[in-house]
């Protein structure tokens, strides 16, 4: 399962070109594709109109809804003590929450977002990172 964080999402979003589409859609192939709520969100908020809202909403309504546990909160506010422990930076505890939702499920975290490969230092998670396919 390959779960598509907001960063690589926005690339596609606003490449005009499609080259992102493409590369998504074939580093995604046949896996299945996952999103929570908490990317839901921020792809919400980035929208600039009624329709552009209605569109993200229909396309995440398509794919793997992960739920958030209270776990899950935990082990993001751990990831994000971690790394200041060790004096690195994210700029985002959801990017911890969607960090821990992909160990949590096994998947691969399709992203466009150094923080995640700051989160890999302390945790073993599985990247993908999108521009450099």
């Amino acid at each position: 399962m390959i779960l598509i964080d907001t960063s690589a999402w926005i690339a596609v979003y606003r490449d005009r070109s499609g080259v992102c589409a493409k590369r998504m859609a074939d580093a995604v192939g046949q896996e299945r594709v996952a999103t929570s709520d908490c990317i839901k969100c921020e792809l919400l908020q980035g929208t600039s109109s009624d329709q552009e809202w209605a569109s993200v909403l229909r396309a995440m309504g398509e794919l793997i809804p992960i739920p958030l546990s209270a776990d899950d909160w935990i082990e993001a506010a751990r990831i994000f003590y971690e790394l200041q422990r060790q004096s690195l930076t994210v700029r985002s505890t959801i990017d911890c929450c969607i960090a821990q939702l992909a160990m949590r499920t096994q998947s691969t975290l399709m992203h466009v977002d150094k923080d995640f490969e700051r989160i890999a230092t302390v945790r073993p998670l599985k990247l993908l990172r999108l521009d450099t396919l």
